[in-house]
């Protein structure tokens, strides 16, 4: 991971050996949280020092979350939705069916809603329990957006791009004839 200044000076460099998919998250604390391919959630300080390390147990490839009160949400190759708190310790895992390779959204009410290849859009409340599943013919990579009402939207390897409610009831659905990766 590398960190630039605003006149693309190299600030710092911190290796973990292999490439990284996971995107950068900063955390109000200053920390700057990614996952890496060797199945850690890392956490630096601004100066590029590890601050802490947490083992995820698989790949992880999307980016982290982080919720108004500093929680870090991230999800693994194994499934699993994994929920830190700034120190790095757990404090829930959720099980979807599949990889887990969006970055998960975090709505006004703490509800993190997360996409799995398992071909469902899950909405989990901020205990880390199930608010509800929406099933798609497809695995989904694509990161939820949220509007201001607290609709989502997403798409998904069926080539459908949705918007759902916030209580998970499809308002939408849209066909453009080819997978659906990227985040609306």
């Amino acid at each position: 991971l590398y960190a630039f200044d605003l006149k693309g000076n190299q600030l710092f460099r911190y290796a973990v050996g292999a490439h990284i998919r996971s995107a950068p998250a900063v955390h109000p604390h200053g920390l700057i949280i990614f996952g890496t391919p060797q199945g850690k959630v890392i956490a630096l300080d601004k100066q590029g020092k590890l601050a802490w390390e947490a083992d995820a147990g698989a790949n992880i490839d999307a980016g982290a979350a982080i919720s108004d009160d500093g929680r870090i949400v991230i999800g693994t190759d194994l499934g699993h939705v994994l929920c830190f708190d700034a120190k790095g310790a757990l404090l829930w895992r959720f099980e979807t069916g599949d990889d887990v390779r969006a970055t998960p959204a975090i709505a006004a009410d703490g509800t993190m809603l997360v996409g799995s290849y398992d071909r469902a859009m899950y909405a989990i409340s901020p205990n880390g329990t199930l608010k509800w599943r929406f099933e798609t013919g497809g695995r989904i990579r694509s990161s939820a957006r949220i509007d201001s009402r607290g609709n989502l939207y997403f798409g998904s390897q069926d080539d459908f791009v949705y918007g759902l409610s916030a209580e998970g009831t499809l308002l939408f659905k849209h066909n453009l004839g080819r997978d659906v990766d990227s985040s609306p």
